[in-house]
């Protein structure tokens, strides 16, 4: 699940990320154990058991509030995806067959369906993938499949890099819906689409080390492409086309000479590798050439990245993190400190 944070306050539902992002907001799709980063393996178990005699509903809404703990501590992505790789099977892998989901009502369908999406986008395993897919197949035989649902699988296909498939399915069901993202400050109503599949080329080099896929100037392909993380010194920061503090941050970074500079040309402009909304990354790019934003292809690949808020600021000297700075204001003074750690003020 990764939104946009300020420190010292909590995202709500990570909303002020692009909509539509299903996988990562839809309150009851919540799937992370929280628990604090010292607990014990054996501790997380024992917090697994103690929900095993609960509804889907319930255990969706003890998983809800369980992310937001989770977020609250600073989890890294690494540890939320553990978390939930452990929770799915021992709390939902059990409905996710065949025989089982054929039994169950449509509202613990949406349930599950919306769980297997959020795990996906938590761990970009295409397993859960799957599962979604069974959960819509067993819906849509109740008459029950809307569009919306697809919409959501389409993000979740994209976000596990599985672009055939998400093809596939745009074509089949093309469209908008209106979907009710619930929140803490309450529910929005925002209409979504389908989100259109970009042609996808592969020119990394040798199959190690971090991609990112950059986008054509007219949206319609996307080229993964290896990148360098061994430089004296560099600058990767995670950021989003849509996130208010991500171009708050670039609007003081363009105006002040010093800072242009700092970041100009050795700076990754990295949106989160769960984000789909290609249209406005092609904005961002003819807005801000010179600090062109691509996409992460996975968070596997980028070990020095353990948190995938934005804007967070990652200062590094030959692919070891030196500093790092979550967030832009009130943390210009941290910023300027860390451009001096490696030189480039």
């Amino acid at each position: 699940m990764p939104g946009t944070l300020q420190q010292g306050t909590i995202p709500a539902m990570r909303m002020t990320r692009q909509m539509p992002s299903p996988s990562r907001l839809f309150v009851v799709a919540l799937v992370a154990i929280a628990v604090p980063l010292s607990l014990s393996t054996s501790a997380l178990g024992s917090d697994v058991g103690a929900f095993v005699d609960l509804s889907i509903a319930n255990r969706s809404s003890q998983f809800e509030r369980s992310w937001l703990q989770m977020v609250r501590r600073g989890s890294s992505q690494r540890a939320i995806a553990v978390a939930t790789r452990k929770a799915y099977r021992e709390l939902f892998s059990p409905f996710q067959t065949r025989a089982r989901v054929t039994k169950l009502n449509a509202v613990d369908l949406t349930s599950l369906f919306r769980v297997a999406l959020q795990a996906a986008g938590e761990t970009q395993d295409a397993e859960y993938v799957r599962d979604a897919e069974l959960d819509l197949n067993a819906l849509r035989e109740r008459g029950r499949a809307s569009q919306t649902l697809y919409i959501q699988l389409n993000e979740a296909l994209i976000g596990t890099r599985m672009f055939s498939e998400a093809r596939i399915l745009e074509r089949a069901h093309p469209g908008r819906a209106v979907e009710v993202f619930h929140t803490e400050r309450g529910d929005i109503s925002a209409q979504v689409r389908m989100v259109p599949v970009p042609d996808v080329r592969d020119d990394t080099r040798d199959g190690t080390g971090p991609t990112e896929m950059v986008l054509s100037a007219n949206g319609r392909l996307l080229v993964r492409r290896t990148v360098e993380t061994n430089e004296p010194a560099q600058i990767i920061v995670v950021t989003s086309p849509n996130c208010h503090f991500a171009n708050a941050g670039m609007h003081d970074i363009e105006a002040d000479p010093e800072l242009r500079e700092g970041f100009q040309n050795h700076t990754t402009w990295l949106m989160p590798f769960e984000e789909t909304d290609f249209d406005s990354v092609a904005q961002w790019n003819r807005a801000h050439p010179d600090e062109a934003m691509t996409l992460a292809y996975g968070f596997k690949e980028w070990p020095m990245v353990d948190q995938w808020l934005t804007p967070t600021f990652y200062f590094l000297r030959k692919g070891v993190v030196v500093a790092k700075v979550v967030a832009w204001e009130g943390h210009k003074r941290e910023i300027r400190k860390a451009l001096k750690q490696i030189g480039f003020l």
